[in-house]
């Protein structure tokens, strides 16, 4: 926690609770979730890029298409916590939730290096993230769709995971 510097503005944050039930409808686990308000985020300070990469429809076709002619296994993986794993490129700072102040701290806000839900700059910041960690494990950006990611053994392609914002599918 510390203070604001002069001339930045606070985003202002919430906490949101959920409830996760079962099919018969019974309270299986509660949620909490500090969000953050990007409303309040301004453009060229707060952040610069805000989108959330989708994949094409005709690369999703079109990678259904190779499983289904090459007999190949394909899973859906959910990424739980995406947006959660994307690293700040600018100065954000939070406001500090009430029950959560310390006394004497009134006036100290959180400064952010990861991104949270709600800011506006979210999605984009985990595509950063996702693009470096397939980068890392020897994966190859697609350059008809930066969203496709391909892997080569021995000049064959042994392995395509297709990103949709938070999920993927992987063949």
């Amino acid at each position: 926690m510390k203070n604001i510097p002069n001339g930045r503005k606070a985003v202002r944050s919430k906490i949101v609770l959920k409830e996760k039930h079962d099919g018969n409808g019974n309270i299986v686990k509660l949620k909490a979730r500090i969000i953050a308000k990007g409303f309040n985020q301004v453009p060229g300070q707060d952040y610069e890029l805000t989108f959330a990469s989708v994949a094409k429809f005709t690369t999703l076709r079109t990678l259904l298409s190779i499983v289904a002619h090459e007999d190949w296994e394909l899973h859906q993986v959910d990424v739980v916590g995406a947006y959660l794993q994307g690293d700040l490129d600018e100065e954000i700072y939070m406001e500090v939730l009430e029950g959560v102040k310390e006394k004497g701290k009134e006036g100290w806000h959180w400064k952010l290096t990861k991104a949270l839900y709600g800011l506006k700059q979210a999605g984009c910041q985990w595509k950063k993230k996702l693009d470096e960690i397939m980068g890392k494990l020897d994966l190859e950006k697609s350059q008809v769709d930066n969203c496709l990611y391909i892997h080569h053994k021995d000049g064959v392609v042994a392995l395509l995971i297709l990103a949709y914002v938070d999920d993927m599918a992987v063949a």
